[in-house]
């Protein structure tokens, strides 16, 4: 049988007779339900959902699972008796192990399930194994031959294979918006994760003292570009700079001084005792 697999493909699933025989003894008193509960069957809502039970043990015959169903819910007897309700679809788990290969049928598959639990028997409209499984009220409805099922839909028929077909489809992307749903939860809930820490008190303290911290160091280069506006402070780091604010903390005569260097004056004179002896060898040749 195909599986949808979340992403827009399917996965065919192989089910050897062997495993399904070895889970034979599952279904023994296993709850019988009108179509698949919303979840599997446990003690607590066993009340709620069960309609029936198998009676007796099953059997395993020509590739089939056989038993006894006893129905007490009268909807789904009404159902049965209406033949709206007449395939089996079971509820499940399973083990399987990724191991493409071809059944003894000569029918392709991608994985060997190794293992099955099951849970409960659903009575459906329509199953996914087809109109071959299904529950049979007397022998009337024992198959002779293969009976080609056809449903009217909008006024035309409609072949069962065709109505399977978008059955599986919508299955698949029924099963794809799961998919994407449960992304999107985990994409929200890392935005509130991420909320809930950038609105947290430490985060908004560190996001104050950043402000104040940036506004401080805005404060000290202007302070220092007004004490040395000769001073070229563009691409200074901020070190640089509370260096000389800090100096002017501790010492503002001194910085003060200090400023007035970097102010350009005419280089004075020299005198005459500091020049040299060339330098009036010169001079005195000049005044010849």
């Amino acid at each position: 049988m195909s599986y949808s697999d979340g992403k827009g493909g399917t996965v065919r699933h192989y089910n050897p007779a062997s495993v399904l025989e070895a889970a034979l003894s599952d279904i023994v008193d296993a709850p019988v339900t009108f179509d698949h509960p919303a979840q599997m069957v446990t003690p607590q809502t066993y009340k709620a959902v069960a309609a029936g039970h198998v009676v007796g043990a099953p059997s395993f015959q020509d590739g089939h699972v056989h038993a006894t169903l006893a129905v007490q819910d009268a909807n789904l007897l009404q159902a049965l008796e209406l033949g709206s309700c007449r395939e089996v679809s079971m509820g499940y788990s399973v083990d399987y192990e990724e191991n493409p290969g071809v059944t003894p049928e000569g029918e392709a598959y991608d994985v060997v399930r190794t293992a099955i639990r099951w849970n409960h028997i659903a009575l459906v409209a329509q199953g996914r194994a087809g109109r071959s499984v299904r529950c049979m009220l007397d022998s009337q409805d024992i198959p002779t031959e293969e009976v080609n099922v056809t449903y009217m839909l909008d006024g035309a028929e409609v072949a069962q294979d065709k109505v399977q077909a978008a059955l599986d489809a919508l299955c698949g992307t029924r099963d794809a918006a799961i998919a994407d749903a449960a992304g999107l939860k985990a994409q929200l809930e890392d935005a509130q994760a991420k909320l809930e820490a950038a609105l947290s008190a430490e985060a908004i303290d560190a996001a104050v003292q950043a402000r104040l911290d940036a506004a401080d160091a805005l404060k000290r280069r202007a302070e220092v570009a007004k004490i040395f506006p000769k001073l070229e402070l563009e691409g200074k780091s901020q070190d640089y700079v509370d260096a000389l604010y800090d100096a002017r903390a501790k010492d503002p005569d001194g910085l003060e001084a200090l400023s007035g260097r970097t102010t350009v004056v005419d280089a004075p004179a020299k005198s005459e005792e500091r020049k040299s002896a060339r330098e009036r060898m010169i001079e005195a040749n000049r005044a010849k």
